[in-house]
């Protein structure tokens, strides 16, 4: 076996940090699911939808970047100057403040469409005119795009908090064929798609199940009529994937149920 001072063990390296990606159509039930499960949530919120009554009662802290009136108020830079664009400001946080976040608080950014919304406006700004067309240089402005998301997301996999990144989904078909290939989180790039789940520990889509009712029944209550379950293996045209050590496919909608050897995957079993 090969040896040296600088190496370390495995052992070593092992990060009780989880990092979930949760992709879902709009109003499946994302937000809600892991936000009223997951262990303090500190919320980054992009899209201002924390309205359901239960989440108000709640009452998690939030970092309101939809508002640009507070963001031109805040500075995250050492020595920076405020009014900064809402991306490089949520930059500025994640490098100077999230290594600041401790262990047992789990950071939840919702959503990544908005926050990419924002991104993608701001790096356009600044994209150079090319000298040969005398038009905005878009080959710049994509290498651009995809190493702003690449920093960003590298920065996260340091924190001691968790992690969760809530995204709206897309349907890819193939240029060639014209048939639907893979259902994946909403971004501009596939190539940055396609590295997407190798930022996170888990990689889930959020279902919403309608329960069988007998005929004739009564009920009314959402709540009561859905189930909501979060797939976390490989099926159909998704690739999630989960550390929780389950068999099963869909697993509860919540925390817990990506806990390794938790009650939850018992039940489940």
């Amino acid at each position: 076996m090969f040896t040296a001072s600088y190496l370390k063990k495995a052992s070593e390296t092992n990060s009780s940090q989880r990092r979930i990606l949760i992709q879902g159509p709009p109003g499946s039930g994302k937000t809600y699911s892991v936000v009223m499960s997951a262990p303090n949530p500190l919320i980054a919120a992009w899209d201002n939808g924390l309205t359901n009554p239960d989440i108000q009662k709640l009452n998690p802290p939030v970092l309101p970047f939809y508002d640009e009136a507070w963001c031109k108020e805040q500075s995250f830079s050492p020595g920076g100057k405020k009014g900064v664009n809402r991306a490089v400001l949520f930059e500025d946080f994640l490098r100077h403040e999230g290594p600041k976040i401790p262990e047992g608080v789990a950071l939840i950014v919702d959503t990544l469409s908005f926050w990419s919304d924002v991104a993608e406006e701001y790096l356009w700004s600044i994209t150079p005119i090319s000298k040969k067309t005398n038009e905005k240089d878009g080959y710049d402005y994509w290498a651009s795009y995809a190493d702003y998301f690449n920093r960003c997301l590298t920065l996260m996999t340091t924190f001691k908090c968790d992690v969760v990144i809530t995204a709206h989904e897309v349907e890819i078909y193939g240029k060639e064929s014209g048939r639907l290939e893979k259902i994946a989180p909403l971004l501009k790039t596939k190539e940055l798609v396609s590295r997407l789940a190798g930022y996170f520990t888990d990689y889930v889509r959020m279902h919403a199940v309608q329960k069988a009712q007998a005929p004739g029944a009564p009920s009314k209550d959402l709540k009561a009529e859905t189930e909501w379950l979060w797939q976390i293996k490989p099926a159909g045209l998704v690739s999630c994937k989960s550390r929780s050590g389950s068999d099963r496919i869909y697993v509860p909608a919540r925390w817990d149920s990506l806990n390794y050897g938790s009650e939850t995957m018992k039940e489940a079993a």
